[in-house]
């Protein structure tokens, strides 16, 4: 079976997070569940509540961001960034 790259790991994990959150799990019992099933950040620390929110706010405004910016292109050239409103 092939390991997943540590980027694709990440989005897994935090997408994970933002699902126990939805049902109503706290920060610390999300930490605690990640801890118990022995999966660490992705610097190599047992998760806290503050690293869980924190990681969590980092990763949905990078959703955010992601949904906001359009690629523009002609004839197959990129020719700049727009932001989408």
């Amino acid at each position: 079976q092939k390991l997943p790259t540590k980027r694709k790991r990440v989005v897994f994990i935090f997408k994970r997070m933002d699902d126990l959150r939805d049902i109503g799990l706290k920060y610390y019992e999300i930490a605690d569940l990640l801890n118990l099933k022995g999966i660490v950040s992705p610097t190599n620390k047992k998760y806290t509540a503050q690293l869980v929110e924190r990681s969590l706010f980092k990763f949905l405004n990078r959703l955010k961001r992601e949904s906001e910016i359009e690629l523009v292109s002609v004839n197959s050239e990129v020719i700049g960034l727009k932001k989408i409103m």
